[in-house]
């Protein structure tokens, strides 16, 4: 015998059952510069904890429940919102950064990336306009008597010759070269 409160627990079960079972589509697309149209490789789409990578044309797939928010971002862009609907190909254009706060907050190092305010140890730059009227057969000459703590010491007397430039004497990790990052 079935009564209103068997009715009742029926319907309550169902409901609940119905309401966590979304559908889950397999969305796809390309992520572009807003700009001139061209792909971006390695933005990052990130939907209900799930994320995907473009590739070297821009493109991407991610399954994802319709109605979920999804989260682009691409250094040097701002990132962009949308919400996953019943369009499975998707275009989305990132617009520059003009203000390059996305930049100023990140430092690459030789072993990762660390926010700026993180890093304990010392860093050393060269701006673009000091080296403009020096001619340089080579990189690290350019850094001999400028950043604190470098040696540029030559190993032979022939033009050209690569230099050996050491961080802080011979304690460099392993004794090597540094890392170069040209911005």
């Amino acid at each position: 015998m079935i009564n209103n409160r068997h009715i009742l627990s029926l319907l309550a079960t169902a409901a609940l059952v119905f309401s966590s079972l979304q559908m889950s589509a397999q969305y796809r697309g390309v992520v572009l510069d807003a700009a001139d149209n061209s792909p971006l490789p390695g933005a990052v789409i990130t939907a209900s904890g799930k994320s995907a990578m473009t590739d070297m044309d821009g493109r991407w797939s991610l399954e994802a429940s319709e109605g979920t928010e999804a989260t682009v971002s691409f250094v040097g862009y701002n990132d962009k919102a949308i919400v996953l609907g019943s369009t499975k190909e998707l275009t989305i254009k990132l617009s520059y950064d003009q203000a390059g706060s996305t930049l100023d907050e990140v430092v690459v190092v030789g072993y990762g990336v660390q926010k700026k305010s993180n890093v304990t140890g010392a860093i050393s730059s060269v701006k673009a306009e000091d080296l403009e009227d020096l001619q340089l057969p080579r990189l690290e000459t350019a850094l001999q008597g400028r950043t604190s703590g470098v040696q540029v010491l030559q190993n032979s007397g022939q033009p050209g010759a690569a230099s050996v430039v050491r961080i802080r004497g011979t304690s460099s990790i392993n004794g090597s070269n540094p890392l170069y990052v040209v911005d």
